[in-house]
């Protein structure tokens, strides 16, 4: 069974109110799911834990915030299970219809248009 967590990554500990407000729809359509926001320190400290200082290493070499957030969301999902959800998108509806009875992995594009 997948975990009900939602784990969303912001590269400061400040983040701008359109990106608050976009993810906090996520707890407000998830009520009954844990929601999880790092920073750029805690998904280091986090990478190091569960995959060690190589793998830190190349997390810290990453050039931008986004590139970041790739190695983080691939690294989070690998070690606990749950729900990446990228900061700037809005939830419009319940995550639990969608869960998979047997724990498979699901994955599902952001629409474009």
């Amino acid at each position: 069974m997948i975990p009900k967590v939602i784990v969303q990554f912001w590269n400061t500990e400040s983040i701008p109110e359109d990106v608050t407000e976009l993810m906090a729809t996520w707890q407000q359509q998830n009520p009954d799911f844990r929601h999880l926001i790092f920073t750029h320190e805690q998904a280091a400290s986090f990478i190091e834990v569960q995959f060690g200082t190589a793998i830190k290493s190349l997390y810290l070499s990453a050039a931008l915030p986004a590139m970041q957030s790739d190695i983080f969301r691939v690294a989070y999902c690998l070690a606990k299970g749950g729900f990446y959800i990228d900061a700037g998108t809005r939830c419009m509806a319940s995550l639990v219809p969608n869960l998979p009875d047997n724990g498979d992995l699901l994955l599902m594009r952001k629409w474009h248009g």
